[in-house]
């Protein structure tokens, strides 16, 4: 029975020793869990890159139309001063 009991302490002893380093076990269903988390979380961060790449392009693409408007009215402009003179 003492025998027992000291085998009971020293696996007490090695738990809590265990614990306090932070080693931590962890049942496979909480891994896999913890998997899928992880795969969906970066499968949002590509897709949220991903739109935030698709804005830059859009904003891109707005400035270069009105950069060419812009030369479009400055020639307008040119051809009205031309047909006053």
């Amino acid at each position: 029975m003492h025998v027992a009991l000291e085998l009971k302490d020293q696996e007490l002893q090695g738990l809590k020793t265990a614990l306090e380093r932070g080693a931590i076990f962890w049942d496979p269903s909480s891994v896999a869990r913890a998997k899928t988390r992880m795969k969906d979380i970066e499968k949002q961060a590509i897709a949220d890159d991903a739109a935030k790449a698709d804005w830059k392009q859009v904003q891109h693409n707005n400035k270069i139309l009105k950069e060419k408007d812009k030369v479009k009215r400055q020639e307008k402009a040119a051809l009205r001063r031309e047909k006053a003179a």
